[in-house]
């Protein structure tokens, strides 16, 4: 019989391996001095120090094995997941005077945690997810980095990166921890978990990254500085002000230039622009941006069209005037709005070897020049298609399977 077919869900079970239990017995199973420099009780559970946390799961380990005679404790992953409810436990800070804490917290109600002849801590708990604070014995390891503000509430990491100074905010720092979560390429490379994760990510990728001729023809963010450096890493930009204040990064590809797309789109709305040459904006509907007239029909243009056209901008050649220097979204629109009024109907037996990529009841296309749209129920356009483009492009994002013209949010 497995492990998990073994526990007990009979109440009086559970809370004799409740954390409140485990906590009664901790000093039975841990050395004193774990406990004093690592583990703190509060009204929310057992927290333990990133330093301590091998040892109080050796501890744990031990109690199990001694609570069911045998029957748990002996797997390592199952004992994470029970005591911390995940084999990926976020992380949380414990702030006591000037020094700071980091570590995870095995939730469970404990009621006076002052009573158990422990290291207590009464206060709140700060998720590390989101913050990082400027006492983090984290940062002390990493010799490039420099707290330059100690203001727990408007700290700012200084990067020294080839002999070059970079800003970055928390703020920063938490648009940029979710755009590696997102990125299927960039969470496969670097850790994500904590800002203190995001920032040893954010060296890595500046050593690596190259400065941009400002004129050159590069998709920007809305409210770019106008005085600003531009770096590129691979697919990432990245976007200074003039004093190496970091303000903005995107990766030009998969969900997060699809959700690039639909934050600009909200913010060209929210200051009232709401026409982009012949489409007019709307973020009422999570799966199209807007509407337009074509040929005296109403289309709606889907978010993932859009992100085939704008991918198509950033890798090639674009013949249109709005596309040059540092353009927008809102160019991208204009010069698409050009392409859908301009497009005809056409049978797909006419264009099959450039729509393959897509299962074959999706059969309504229109096509101008080198542009092919491919049409969904109720005349949603939902994925355009660049003759003798490289399939990579706009070819099968889920896996190896056909698109069947169904909406499903792009994967990295």
């Amino acid at each position: 019989m497995s492990e998990e077919n073994q526990v007990s869900t009979d109440t009086a079970a559970d809370d004799v391996l409740s954390v409140e239990a485990f906590i009664k017995d901790l000093k039975q199973f841990c050395p004193a001095d774990v406990i004093r420099e690592s583990v703190r009780i509060t009204p929310e559970g057992l927290f333990v120090d990133n330093v301590g946390r091998e040892k109080i799961l050796l501890a744990y380990a031990e109690w199990l094995k001694k609570k069911t005679v045998g029957a748990l404790g002996t797997n390592e992953k199952r004992n994470l997941k029970r005591l911390f409810g995940t084999e990926e436990p976020s992380q949380y800070y414990i702030l006591e005077g000037k020094n700071s804490l980091c570590g995870y917290l095995a939730a469970g109600k404990v009621k006076a945690p002052q009573n158990y002849n422990m290291p207590f801590y009464l206060g709140s708990l700060l998720n590390a997810t989101n913050y990082l604070h400027p006492r983090d014995a984290g940062l002390q390891e990493l010799k490039n980095v420099q707290v330059v503000q100690t203001s727990a509430a408007a700290a700012t990491f200084q990067l020294k990166v080839k002999g070059r100074t970079y800003n970055a905010t928390q703020e920063f720092l938490t648009s940029f921890r979710v755009l590696i979560e997102r990125s299927k390429k960039l969470s496969r490379r670097y850790q994500y978990s904590t800002l203190l994760d995001a920032l040893k990510a954010l060296g890595r990728i500046l050593f690596s990254a190259h400065f941009q001729d400002d004129k050159q023809c590069l998709l920007m963010p809305f409210v770019a500085p106008r005085k600003r450096v531009v770096l590129k890493a691979d697919e990432l930009v990245f976007i200074l002000d003039d004093a190496s204040n970091l303000k903005f990064c995107y990766e030009a590809k998969g969900i997060n230039l699809y959700n690039f797309i639909k934050d600009e789109i909200g913010a060209a709305i929210k200051k009232q622009i709401i026409h982009a040459g012949s489409i007019t904006l709307s973020n009422k509907n999570r799966t199209s941006c807007g509407a337009v007239r074509i040929k005296g029909e109403t289309y709606q243009l889907g978010f993932n069209a859009l992100r085939d056209f704008v991918e198509y901008c950033n890798v090639s050649d674009v013949p249109y005037a709005e596309i040059k220097g540092g353009y927008t979204i809102m160019d991208c629109l204009r010069a698409f709005s050009v392409v859908l009024e301009r497009s005809e109907k056409i049978e797909r037996r006419f264009v099959s070897n450039h729509v393959s990529i897509f299962d074959s009841k999706l059969n309504n296309f229109r096509i101008y020049e080198k542009w092919i749209l491919a049409v969904a129920e109720h005349n949603v356009i939902m994925h355009c298609v660049e003759k003798g483009a490289n399939k990579q492009l706009h070819g099968v994002r889920d896996g190896g399977k056909k698109n069947s013209g169904k909406f499903r949010r792009p994967r990295a």
